[in-house]
């Protein structure tokens, strides 16, 4: 239940986001409303005077004397008209800005089957559990490159690195087990990634003996919150992103005290905190 409400804290919290301040357009920039533009002038479009709108931006415009009211735009006839060189291709084009968070949080739920091998023989075991890894960027930032309308080169492979907590139930689900360590992932830099690989290592403590830990896996990584667009004042970036995806993933614990046991699993892992439920971005 701890790894419940550690991962329901974290979900509300990765709406942090470090978000410059955004000035209001000066006359003759681009502009999709009235409240965007600095009064006394309103958001229109240069050609059919219809106000400006979220789907069809405009320019902010008004009366004026000369160039020097319109901030970047010309005085024409008395009304600020925009001029080529204000014309915020960024904002019109949508170009979108992708990189990886400086923390990412992936709260999880797993299904299993496997086996149990011990001094009194071999069985059949089951595994289902939750938990959470929190993993921290290990590179530099990527500048964008995702997202760059240049042809800059993207890292292939971007790992990271982090603690990891879970409460699972092996053998017959009658038996629970709590373990933690160190969580390792690499994947690239984008908001969809069909391809990662983790890894993860710890200790754990479950029917009265101290285990080591140890798991692999393979699937895919959706961390939606990497990617939006970019405004004339620059992106809002993520501090904190919830992590969703599916992965396949084999496991095992080999008890180092109070007892010989070693149980190999495999199974399903699914982050299903956000939207798309780990199936989609």
């Amino acid at each position: 239940m701890r790894a419940f409400g550690f991962a329901l804290v974290v979900f509300f919290l990765s709406a942090c986001r470090t978000c410059p301040p955004r000035p209001p357009p000066p006359p003759g920039m681009l502009c999709r409303g009235d409240a965007e533009c600095v009064a006394p002038f309103v958001c229109r479009d240069p050609l059919s005077d219809q106000p400006g709108t979220p789907l069809a931006p405009g320019n902010c415009t008004g009366n004026c004397r000369s160039d020097a009211d319109c901030r970047g735009g010309r005085c024409r006839g008395s009304t600020c008209e925009p001029s080529v060189s204000t014309i915020s291709w960024p904002d019109l084009l949508l170009e979108m800005d992708e990189r990886p968070a400086p923390f990412e949080a992936a709260p999880w739920i797993n299904f299993a089957g496997g086996f149990r091998s011990q001094p009194g023989g071999t069985t059949t075991a089951s595994a289902v559990g939750a938990g959470i890894e929190g993993t921290f960027r290990l590179h530099a930032d990527t500048g964008g490159c995702a997202g760059s309308r240049e042809n800059t080169r993207c890292p292939a492979w971007l790992p990271r690195l982090g603690p990891w907590a879970a409460v699972e139930s092996t053998f017959r689900f009658v038996h629970p087990h709590a373990a933690g360590g160190l969580a390792f992932d690499l994947g690239g830099p984008r908001a969809r990634s069909f391809s990662t690989f983790g890894a993860r290592g710890g200790l754990g403590r479950g029917e009265g003996a101290t285990e080591v830990v140890g798991q692999v896996s393979w699937g895919l990584r959706f961390v939606r919150m990497r990617s939006q667009p970019i405004g004339h004042n620059g992106p809002c970036r993520a501090i904190i992103a919830p992590v969703t995806g599916l992965r396949l993933y084999a496991a095992a614990r080999r008890a180092i005290d109070g007892g010989d046991a070693l149980t190999v699993t495999l199974g399903l892992e699914w982050r299903p905190c956000g939207r798309g439920l780990g199936l989609m971005e």
